[in-house]
């Protein structure tokens, strides 16, 4: 009986220590989600308060629609063309109009206030991006100055929970290929959808990653620098029909940290559809709760990649 009693008395003190041990776990685990969700609250803050403001837009305004109108117009005489195919005066007026929007490119940072620096692209990437965006049908002035100024935010939204989180790489905080890589994309696709709509919010996001895959290709042609404007504009005016005509063409487009990007732009304007002021918010469900944002480019396997053509194509 003493026996008994005593494997009953052990019995129940394990009981006790694996309730308790519960308890703790999911005490530990309300503590993470405490501390996630008041960071990303945090880094939202900081960045609203470092929104961009523009100096001097009324004579910025009547160059950008000028710049607008002549690359829409050569556009159209080159269309369906590849670099080798172009006549030496057809070279010449896109050589000259992609110059001209660089100048305009940079001149819109100039003016700009508290922009943060674009550090994860480089100047070709952004000549590239920019080309297209000015040129686009549907696409006003002041909607690429709101894109503008959404992806400032975003990567203000980045590098403060980066520093919140104790990201680092080298002397920077690392917001590239980690959660706070998927809250700057999501943030500026959300912003860019609530201010725009999320038609406008998903061609200057899908043209920000044809960009870079463009870039890649035109830094290895011997161009000269305008030359390799224009080899990437027209590479990737192509790649955005060809990629969505052949996932094999897409996969051979975009690499995992690419696909990462898709994934989580398109959640952002997702959830821009939502009942959702706040930024911070919806990321931390789409994120925590719904578990449908890519945080590494790890995750990314056949079946994202399916998807994620799916919603490209």
């Amino acid at each position: 009986m003493m026996k008994m009693k005593s494997l009953f008395a052990l019995i129940l003190a394990l009981s006790f220590l694996l309730d308790m041990n519960g308890v703790t776990a999911e005490n530990n685990l309300e503590d993470k989600e405490i501390d996630i969700s008041s960071k990303l609250h945090q880094a939202e803050e900081r960045a609203l308060q470092k929104v961009v403001a523009f100096n001097n837009l009324p004579y910025h305004l009547q160059y950008m629609n000028q710049i607008k109108l002549e690359t829409a117009a050569v556009y159209s005489q080159v269309e369906g063309k590849t670099y080798n195919e172009l006549s030496t005066v057809e070279l010449e007026k896109l050589n000259q109009v992609h110059m001209k929007t660089l100048t305009l490119f940079n001149d819109l940072q100039g003016v700009s206030k508290q922009i943060t620096p674009l550090y994860l692209e480089s100047t070709l990437s952004n000549a590239i991006e920019f080309n297209l965006v000015i040129a686009e049908d549907g696409i006003s002035l002041f909607d690429i100055l709101t894109a503008a100024r959404n992806a400032s935010t975003a990567r203000d939204i980045g590098v403060e929970y980066a520093e919140l989180m104790g990201y680092y790489y080298e002397d920077k905080f690392k917001t590239w290929d980690n959660p706070a890589d998927a809250y700057r994309h999501f943030s500026w696709n959300f912003l860019n959808s609530k201010d725009m709509n999320v038609n406008k919010s998903r061609i200057f996001g899908d043209i920000h990653e044809l960009a870079l895959a463009a870039e890649t290709e035109a830094k290895k042609q011997d161009l000269p620098y305008a030359g390799q404007i224009t080899w990437g504009v027209l590479t990737a005016k192509d790649l955005w029909t060809s990629t969505k005509a052949s996932v094999s063409t897409f996969n051979s487009t975009f690499d995992n940290a690419s696909i990462m990007d898709l994934m989580n732009n398109s959640e952002g304007r997702k959830y821009s559809l939502k009942n959702y002021t706040r930024v911070s918010d919806a990321f931390y469900d789409a994120l925590e709760i719904d578990k449908k944002l890519i945080s590494y480019p790890s995750e990314i396997s056949s079946t994202i990649r399916t998807q994620a053509w799916n919603g490209w194509k």
